[in-house]
């Protein structure tokens, strides 16, 4: 691979956060789950501020595309990953 990656300005990252839950079909009462669900994004982080991050799979000199933005307030851990040359 030649040129600059996406990693130079966008660092690869892992977001531990806490996702919404939604049921869309009928449950029994009080068998709803209760908690936010643990989840893991892996991603180019494109934003960052102190309301949200953004992560993003696609990504060249120019564009990015298949994002998400996940409120800081739902975000338990994030972790910077290393590419390997």
């Amino acid at each position: 691979m030649t040129g600059d990656t996406p990693s130079k300005d966008h660092p690869l990252v892992e977001v531990a956060w806490y996702d919404a839950i939604e049921v869309n079909d009928w449950q029994d009462m009080g068998s709803f789950p209760n908690k936010p669900m643990l989840s893991w994004s892996v991603g180019y982080l494109v934003a960052e501020d102190e309301f949200a991050i953004t992560l993003v799979s696609l990504v060249n000199k120019h564009h990015w595309s298949l994002g998400i933005t996940i409120p800081m307030g739902m975000v338990d851990e994030i972790r910077y990953l290393r590419v390997k040359k």
